[in-house]
């Protein structure tokens, strides 16, 4: 009894530059009366929306908290955010890390009731954020469970370009959001860096093969009018083991990208493939025809 993954693949040599290779993977369930289920989604995958980001936190032990004239503690927190990249080859993936830019981030507090927020902004090029506040938890306590989230959420200049979204049946899904876990403080500097999984890293690169899109485009005079800037925000939907094996635009009814998930065909990492879906949606909704 248990769940089994079955991997099946095959390939045809055409001739001696091309190759066509196809692999599909299926999820057999067997129960303890011996019945046989199978799926090409991962019965055991578990959500990734809101799943916690792999994070290092150092303090300055040699910098003083600093308190406010109200006397609450402050807080300094700078880091980086670093994500898993897979360029595909074809042999496979050939993997690297790089930052993650442009991306909405925050710094929050947990509370009992409703959480507290000391502020966001976009990451740099190169990965990096930084967050300086003063606060405390009431009276009498001078201790905040501090966390930071990181939105699928990609902005350039003050342009909203792209966010990335769970894969629902209707509009509007949710955003992808990544979080830290508790940091406990009554003041002081911190470091926390970030290195994203492989599929929160997916999330990311997806954002980021349409910001390049975006960047080419109004670089090369993607604005029509009176306008200055091309300036629309594309949803893309994608949620892995979700059964999606096509990526595709539909402007017809919901106005957003699709990014395959399946096994036999994932396209979280073809760049090319995101790009040309981007370039339907920005086509359908901003083109000169």
């Amino acid at each position: 009894p248990g769940v089994h993954k079955i991997f099946i693949s095959g390939g045809l040599t055409a001739n001696d530059g091309v190759r066509y290779v196809q692999a599909a993977v299926l999820y057999m369930t067997v129960g303890d009366d011996g019945s046989v289920t199978l799926s090409e989604q991962d019965p055991n995958r578990a959500n990734l929306n809101d799943s916690i980001m792999p994070t290092t936190v150092e303090q300055d032990v040699s910098a003083s908290a600093g308190h406010a004239p109200d006397g609450d503690p402050c807080f300094t927190v700078t880091g980086r955010v670093m994500r898993q990249e897979y360029t595909p080859t074809q042999s496979g993936y050939t993997q690297t890390t790089v930052p993650v830019r442009s991306a909405r981030i925050e710094m929050r507090e947990e509370d009992t009731l409703f959480d507290d927020s000391y502020g966001e902004m976009f990451t740099n090029s190169d990965g990096t954020y930084a967050f300086h506040f003063c606060d405390d938890d009431g009276i009498f306590d001078d201790e905040l469970e501090l966390y930071v989230r990181l939105h699928a959420n990609l902005q350039k200049d003050g342009h909203d370009v792209v966010e990335v979204q769970e894969d629902g049946l209707i509009p509007p899904e949710s955003v992808y959001e990544f979080d830290s876990g508790i940091i406990e403080s009554e003041g002081g500097t911190y470091t926390i860096n970030f290195d994203l999984n492989r599929d929160q890293s997916a999330v990311f690169n997806i954002a980021d093969a349409i910001l390049d899109a975006w960047n080419v485009w109004n670089a090369n005079g993607g604005a029509v009018d009176d306008d200055a800037i091309f300036d629309y925000q594309a949803e893309v939907n994608w949620e892995k083991g979700d059964g999606d094996d096509k990526t595709y635009y539909n402007g017809n009814v919901w106005d957003e990208i699709t990014i395959a998930d399946s096994n036999s065909n994932p396209d979280e990492w073809d760049d090319g493939v995101i790009i040309h879906e981007w370039t339907h949606q920005a086509d359908d909704n901003y083109g000169c025809d």
